[in-house]
């Protein structure tokens, strides 16, 4: 197992923490300010998963803080995808919304921006770490993040061009 020879790997566990942070104050901002109860909902799925990845990034930081390389290895190996669940699933929708205001597409917008971010992030420091294992997990996280992102588009896609949240069933009442 290589030793810790990366003086920068610890600035880079830091980072990603106050990343972690930054998307759990941003979705819990966002789900606080929202009277839309469907994107309360959603935000707080999101706000689950980064509260599991804020806990991970910690976990593994901490132990090489303490230079426990072996166990925020094994910590950086237990990471397991965690996109979010969709919290639509099995709920019906009676009609069609024709229309959402500006704030749920700011809060669309910001959110995607935000997964962006932290992709981009996890994506190029996994490309200066050297240490193979931690590197497997910043490249593990982007693609989580990617995940997040594909996730919010198509949510965004389906309250805009359908009118329906994703994942409800489209029941239409008959007139």
């Amino acid at each position: 197992m290589p030793k810790n020879d990366d003086p920068q790997l610890l600035k880079y566990l830091n980072e990603a923490v106050k990343l972690e942070k930054s998307s759990m104050k941003f979705y819990t901002t966002a789900r606080n300010k929202t009277s839309n109860f469907n994107m309360k909902t959603l935000l707080n799925a999101f706000l689950t998963v980064e509260i599991e990845h804020l806990l991970t990034v910690s976990k593994v930081r901490d132990l090489v803080k303490k230079k426990q390389t072996t166990k925020a290895v094994a910590q950086a190996k237990k990471f397991k995808s965690t996109v979010p669940v969709n919290p639509f699933k099995d709920m019906v929708q009676l009609e069609k919304f024709s229309m959402y205001g500006s704030d749920i597409f700011t809060l669309f917008k910001g959110a995607t921006e935000l997964e962006q971010k932290a992709e981009n992030f996890y994506r190029d420091d996994a490309g200066s770490v050297k240490h193979p294992e931690i590197k497997k997990f910043f490249t593990r996280f982007a693609a989580d993040e990617k995940r997040h992102q594909k996730f919010l588009l198509k949510h965004k896609v389906a309250v805009y061009n359908d009118g329906y949240w994703l994942g409800i069933d489209h029941v239409r009442l008959q007139s």
